[in-house]
């Protein structure tokens, strides 16, 4: 309870002041994009260069395939409280007696050896294939099982005998806690002559030109304990198996300290497997395995990840031949034409701190996106009004593609409702065949899909207001007419107007025919309207709610009144406002000239705020109490700026940064 109190007086004291501020300049939305599109320029970094940032590093062998690193873990947490964003949360923790500044290591890296990219992806194959047999053996549920027992069996098996790459963590400590490791040591030593258990056994030895102590894992105990674990299992065969993979191999787990730092390894040899960089220049931070932190090391990254090309490489090989099956043949062509389409690379990943948070990856190429042509909405984003902006494209395979599948779930439907009758007649069956207009509408969503080119946009802003059927509710009908609401677009590129047309005449002769065989005559098709200006031509349904207290609401007329079409040679757009619709449609055919291509996402604070600038004071008419959400909205919008992100082709790779920004 004095949590929650604290809370609520902390919130309760921001929120006049922060709500009710003047709305910040939110036409600055193209600056911020370019900034994230933008191919970061720097001179490749010598080793010793990234050795002064990322220390850590210095020790893992040029050979490592995969790592994670955490280098400055002291100035990250640093970060965190300092941060008004999680004022709130670090007002919990102390609560709670958890303090970040007395974290007994300073950095963390996580790195393992060759084949480990490979062997990562295996695993990751396997546990898919595995899934739905696990899920039906443990819950009355029935997945469908895309492999027979006998093939995860085979993949279990080979997974088990593949060889163990070495896994190495490596932490940043305290000298005083370094100090005190022989003390350590010796104590787990002393415990482990104590202990019975004949799976362990300590072990001592010099690899890489340092003394490693830890425990050596005994195989074939291991195997014993396993095997007695299968006897009875519905999958002792499988479990058997294994155990004989594990009886002849023993591991190791082992430790040591350097330079204040503490380093474990997990092997099968550590005489071979155990690598120390002696310097920078013999380390990983030599290779381009780091090359992608480079332009961003001035700002002391939070935390850089790196996979092999290997790792999906082998995913999409499992994609291609078939090895993850899909459960059914459209699904399986889906998967392996959208594998066909992706080029393996290695995966990168760094995450640092300025104005907020930024995270940049980088991966694979892909045929299936179109990331070199130019956004055509950015014009309508950039206004101040506007909330949510995102746009993208598919390349033409991949609409087609996409049209493919959406096809082929569309022939499934129709094979579906066209079951036979069962051959015993008292068998009792229930009908769930859809109406001949119900598929003829489905296929006219099909015809007007297939009629795009595969550009997409959602727009919203906060110029919306309270629909007309809502106003008519006798308590709160009256305070609606000034209360804002978000207002959204949804936009597609045309490469078809006249097949959407030919579409949306089937759609709407299926409607009516299924609406007029409904019986009900309070919900009826609506008329429609249709206006055209500019090559524009806009569409939308006539009012033909009704009057809830004497004929009883139409729903789908209330509903259908507040929805727009608009149309041209180029491009289409459907939204709640003809103004918006128009507006994007016309946008779009004439684009402002603009650097910006690929992909984008931003969802921006400061027109929420003004929105609820406008709304709240009629909610506190309706007699709504607003306070507590005032405090909390207050809070997040002294704060936070928005949500951005952009997706770009860089050479033979996708690059996609997110920017967390705050004020």
């Amino acid at each position: 309870m004095k949590t929650k109190h604290t809370l609520m007086l902390l919130a309760a004291s921001l929120a006049t002041p922060a709500l009710h501020a003047q709305t910040a300049d939110t036409a600055t939305l193209t600056p911020i994009l370019k900034e994230l599109a933008a191919v970061p320029q720097s001179p490749a970094l010598t080793a010793e260069q990234r050795a002064a940032k990322l220390g850590d590093m210095a020790l893992l062998p040029a050979d490592t395939e995969m790592y994670l690193s955490l280098p400055h873990i002291d100035q990250t947490v640093a970060n965190l409280q300092t941060s008004p964003l999680m004022a709130p949360l670090m007002m919990l923790m102390q609560q709670k007696g958890i303090q970040l500044n007395s974290l007994p290591v300073t950095s963390f890296t996580v790195a393992t050896g060759p084949g480990s990219s490979a062997l990562l992806a295996k695993s990751y194959i396997t546990l898919l294939q595995a899934l739905p047999h696990l899920c039906n053996s443990m819950s009355k549920t029935h997945m469908p099982e895309t492999v027979s027992l006998e093939t995860l069996d085979s993949s279990v098996q080979s997974l088990v005998s593949s060889p163990l790459p070495p896994v190495t963590v490596i932490a940043g400590i305290d000298p005083q806690m370094a100090a005190m490791a022989p003390m350590f040591f010796e104590q787990m030593k002393q415990k482990a002559a104590a202990s019975s258990d004949p799976t362990a056994q300590w072990h001592e030895g010099t690899y890489a030109g340092l003394n490693w102590q830890g425990a050596k894992l005994i195989g074939k105990e291991l195997a014993a304990n396993l095997r007695e674990k299968a006897q009875g299992d519905a999958h002792a065969d499988m479990l058997n198996g294994i155990a004989d993979k594990l009886a002849t191999r023993d591991f190791y787990l082992l430790a040591t300290v350097k330079d204040n730092k503490v380093i474990l390894t997990f092997t099968e040899n550590p005489e071979k497997d155990i690598k120390i960089a002696a310097t920078p220049a013999e380390s990983i931070l030599s290779t381009n395995k780091v090359a992608f932190a480079d332009a961003r090391m001035d700002k002391n990254p939070d935390m850089l990840c790196y996979i092999d090309a290997a790792f999906t490489k082998n995913i999409l090989d499992a994609l291609t031949n078939g090895t993850l099956a899909a459960i059914t043949p459209q699904q399986q062509a889906f998967m392996m034409q959208s594998a066909k389409m992706a080029t393996p690379a290695a995966s990168s990943m760094i995450v640092w701190a300025d104005k907020g948070v930024h995270l940049e990856a980088i991966n694979g190429n892909s045929t299936a996106i179109d990331l070199d042509s130019p956004l055509r909405l950015i014009g309508l984003a950039d206004k101040p009004e506007t909330i949510l902006y995102t746009e993208g494209a598919l390349s033409t395979p991949g609409q087609q593609m996409l049209a493919a599948q959406f096809n082929s779930a569309f022939d499934l439907l129709v094979k579906a409702s066209n079951k036979q009758a069962p051959a015993d007649p008292n068998t009792i069956t229930i009908d769930l065949t859809p109406p001949q207009q119900v598929l003829e509408m489905f296929k006219g969503y099909l015809q007007a899909f297939s009629a795009l080119n595969g550009r997409y946009a959602l727009l919203m802003d906060n110029k919306g207001t309270m629909p007309d059927a809502a106003k008519l509710h006798p308590a709160y009908g009256p305070y609606l007419d000034g209360f804002a609401l978000p207002r959204l677009a949804l936009y597609a590129g045309v490469s078809d107007r006249a097949a959407i047309g030919n579409a949306w005449t089937t759609i709407e002769t299926a409607g009516k025919q299924l609406l007029a065989q409904s019986n009900r005559p309070n919900l009826a098709w609506p008329a429609q309207t249709v206006q055209q200006a500019g090559g524009i031509t806009n569409y939308s349904f006539k009012n033909e709610a009704g009057n809830v207290a004497e004929d009883g609401i139409n729903s789908l007329a209330a509903g259908l009144a507040n929805v727009f079409v608009s149309i041209s040679d180029k491009s289409w757009a459907i939204g709640g406002s003809p103004d918006y619709t128009t507006s994007v449609v016309a946008t779009a055919d004439n684009p402002i000239s603009s650097s910006l291509n690929g992909s984008v996402f931003a969802l921006r604070f400061a027109p929420i705020q003004e929105m609820l600038n406008k709304d709240l004071p009629i909610l506190q008419q309706m007699g709504i109490n607003t306070l507590k959400a005032q405090g909390i909205m207050s809070f997040i919008f002294s704060q936070v700026d928005g949500l951005y992100a952009t997706m770009n082709r860089q050479g033979d790779t996708i690059r996609t940064h997110y920017y967390f920004k705050t004020k």
